[in-house]
């Protein structure tokens, strides 16, 4: 049984009122832009930083507070024991980076998600195809961050595998084409950025907690191994793992085809 939280009121005031941690360079001030939005995981805002003689934006940074609770903090024992799920995930897997324990910053991606992509694309209800390199494209850099989660906590004695669990359009997140460099492949095209790593789990061989895995998708992009049919995972239901990941990314690439 869950009750009210007395002191939420006072937290979310608090963090509207707090600027990021970075010193703004002289001549320089952080001014807040907006609440992003709010799930059950925490709570995101976009600050800006402007010019004080003229007001123009030259930077900006999203800073996002974690809801502290019992299941948002790692005890299986392995990487990140103890760390709040989400902000540790976000640090080590290089998406962004954090002075504190309990919020994160992160790259404002003006772009918006793959689901402001998905519904730009059919504004007039015509079912406008997206073009074929930018799936491709978009299966090149999930798949990238795959690895990544496959590899970022191996040690020499255990395999660690991060599986995401959540893998959606509302997740992948869309930078400004170009941002990457020239060389980059496909520079006219948004670059995709996974986030959002809240209901995600850090297992290994023989992990006996990889239960904790099932029903934490959102239905409707769920794999088979993890999406909810009963009370409990059934028999023909394997544990979560690597896999899972690449599951969700086809799907997602099939969506839009």
């Amino acid at each position: 049984m869950s009750y009210p939280d007395p002191y939420r009121d006072d937290r979310i005031d608090i963090e509207l009122r707090a600027p990021p941690r970075f010193q703004a360079p002289e001549g320089q001030s952080w001014v807040f832009g907006a609440a992003l939005g709010a799930g059950g995981f925490g709570r995101a805002y976009l600050w800006n930083l402007v010019n004080n003689a003229d007001q123009k934006v030259v930077d900006r940074v999203v800073i996002k507070y974690t809801e502290i609770r019992s299941e948002q903090v790692l005890h299986h024992g392995g990487p990140g024991h103890g760390e709040i799920r989400e902000v540790f995930m976000q640090r080590h897997l290089h998406c962004s980076w954090s002075l504190d324990s309990w919020r994160f910053y992160s790259p404002y991606y003006a772009f918006g998600d793959l689901s402001d992509l998905i519904r730009a694309q059919d504004t007039m209800g015509d079912h406008r195809q997206i073009p074929e390199p930018f799936a491709w494209y978009l299966l090149y850099r999930l798949a990238s961050a795959a690895v990544v989660m496959d590899e970022a906590f191996n040690t020499d004695d255990t395999k660690y595998e991060v599986v995401h669990c959540d893998f959606k359009p509302d997740n992948i997140f869309m930078g400004a084409p170009g941002t990457l460099g020239k060389k980059n492949s496909f520079p006219a095209y948004p670059p995709a950025y996974l986030g959002d790593f809240g209901n995600a789990h850090i297992t290994y061989p023989r992990d006996p907690r990889t239960d904790l895995m099932y029903g934490m998708c959102t239905p409707g992009w769920s794999a088979p191994e993890i999406t909810n049919v009963g009370y409990r995972r059934a028999p023909w239901q394997a544990p979560g793992g690597s896999h899972t990941n690449i599951w969700q990314i086809g799907f997602i690439v099939q969506s839009i085809l």
